[in-house]
């Protein structure tokens, strides 16, 4: 009785990791010759971070913002797409990152969370099989909902789906914003940084 007692009560704490500049480290386009990158990254990642954010929410898809780019930066639609889908799908992951992190699924829920693109779900996360290392993918395209969002709103639905409470949850991010946010949820944050990256975290655990 005892023993089934401590198996119905126990409870795994989840472990949020972040994905862009946490887990991987890869840029968008970074094979384009470097006149076209230079035109695409301040026009997109600096000039409209609006548009920006609405391709990350999935109110954007990737075909409709290469699109755009490719007529306002006169840079043809079927060079910039072939280029995106190749580089999204052979993103690089640290083996050892991905084999930590399968190997404390026994201690921990694993959650992929992620601002990202409806790119990562339909071409990264399926090539790379991630599945295999995390319980939850969360990307905000598919929500429409980033991390920062109504204080925390993603993380506390992940946390009642998994029956699992913030306050005994871990988070790995590149962001500062975020971990902060976090820790008013109650959770431990961990900042991931040059000196201090996800695989020094995961070894601690």
């Amino acid at each position: 009785m005892g023993g089934f007692c401590y198996s119905y009560f126990y409870m795994k704490p989840i472990l949020f990791i972040d994905f862009d500049g946490t887990l991987c480290h890869d840029r968008f386009w970074k094979n384009l010759d470097a006149r076209d990158l230079n035109k695409l990254q301040k026009f997109l990642f600096t000039k409209d971070s609006q548009l920006l954010k609405e391709w990350m929410r999935g109110r954007l898809s990737s075909e409709r913002i290469v699109e755009i780019c490719s007529k306002d930066l006169s840079i043809p639609y079927d060079y910039l797409w072939r280029i995106f889908v190749e580089e999204c799908k052979t993103m690089k992951v640290p083996k050892e990152s991905l084999d930590r992190i399968s190997s404390l699924r026994l201690s921990f829920y694993t959650v992929l969370i992620t601002d990202n693109m409806d790119s990562f779900s339909r071409f990264t996360a399926p090539s790379l099989n991630l599945n295999r290392y995390f319980d939850i993918i969360a990307n905000s395209a598919d929500s429409g909902i980033l991390k920062l969002d109504n204080d925390g709103f993603i993380f506390k639905t992940i946390s009642a789906k998994l029956q699992s409470p913030l306050s005994v949850s871990i988070l790995f991010d590149d962001s500062l914003k975020t971990c902060e946010l976090f820790a008013t949820l109650g959770g431990k944050s961990n900042l991931v940084t040059k000196s201090k990256d996800l695989l020094f975290y995961l070894k601690s655990l």
